[in-house]
């Protein structure tokens, strides 16, 4: 393995190629080229000599995206602090951003349980409805909703609760640990 650094800025993946010392180019060859900014990974091929893409990095890039992204959402900051910027990170990002946005709610009045875990799989704002109209036809009001979540459960696997009944058992609807894993 190669590792090469230089002051000078790479100029993209082409120009990174393009400026592999032939010294490297020796087939099976991994080569880390860097410009502190820019980070290519590549493995010399020398069947069709050239340099295949590993993996690549554009700090500017993905933080210029990762502030677009934090403004188009209007999520808080202190989730993409010291993240990570690779692919999975980004989409262990999106999945929290999901996760907020699903808890942003205060006006769920109805959540649904999951009785193996304990975690929140679902949640309502039914505050124009009478208990008796959401009792009256359970189906509509709940189970038909968690049905289209693809859960493969049955009626007897959650019970519906509300706010209140959360307050009152300590469960913060708004602490994403307290909801199902979304991945």
């Amino acid at each position: 393995m190669t590792k090469l650094t230089t002051n000078e800025a790479l100029g993209g993946l082409d120009r990174a190629k393009s400026i592999i010392p032939e010294k490297h180019k020796k087939d099976g060859n991994i080569i880390i080229m860097t410009d502190g900014n820019e980070s290519y990974k590549f493995k010399w091929n020398s069947e069709m000599n050239e340099a295949e893409v590993i993996s690549s990095e554009n700090k500017t890039e993905i933080s210029e995206a990762t502030k677009t992204f934090n403004k188009v959402l209007g999520f808080k900051s202190e989730i993409t602090e010291n993240t990570k910027t690779d692919v999975k990170s980004m989409m262990d990002l999106s999945r929290k951003v999901l996760a907020e946005s699903i808890l942003a709610d205060p006006n769920y009045t109805h959540f649904a349980i999951r009785k193996e875990d304990g975690k929140i799989i679902e949640a309502w704002n039914y505050s124009d409805y009478s208990r008796e109209e959401l009792m009256g036809d359970k189906d509509a009001m709940f189970f038909d909703d968690i049905n289209d979540l693809g859960l493969d459960l049955k009626k007897k696997d959650v019970k519906i609760v509300t706010r209140k009944s959360l307050d009152k058992n300590g469960m913060d609807p708004e602490d994403a640990s307290n909801w199902r894993s979304l991945s």
